[in-house]
């Protein structure tokens, strides 16, 4: 695992768990754009151009697909995120199905 993937993952981390002012419970959208996610994807119109378009994912790829994709990514640019909470997966999931 390159460090640029490990310190992603790590500043990822740290955002959703330091911030005390934080809701015990996120929208998948709030995630999303807690995690970074429009630095490299787009939706709606606006993001990054590094990784895929979001726009349309949930049409694309099925629930357990979508899973798989965010806790074992097979580019090196895009961390896991097998470490959220259940119920940020789902949150985040349901989110994505949407677009």
């Amino acid at each position: 695992m390159s460090r640029r993937r490990i310190w992603t993952a790590a500043a990822a981390l740290l955002m959703l768990t330091a911030a005390p002012a934080w809701p015990q419970e996120f929208t998948g959208e709030e995630l999303a754009h807690r995690l970074g996610c429009r630095a490299c994807h787009t939706w709606q119109g606006a993001g990054g151009t590094h990784g895929p378009a979001l726009d349309g994912v949930g049409q694309r790829r099925s629930r357990p697909e979508l899973a798989q994709q965010l806790t074992s990514t097979p580019s090196r640019r895009m961390p896991s995120f097998a470490f959220l909470r259940p119920q940020d997966w789902q949150a985040l999931l349901t989110f994505l199905e949407g677009l």
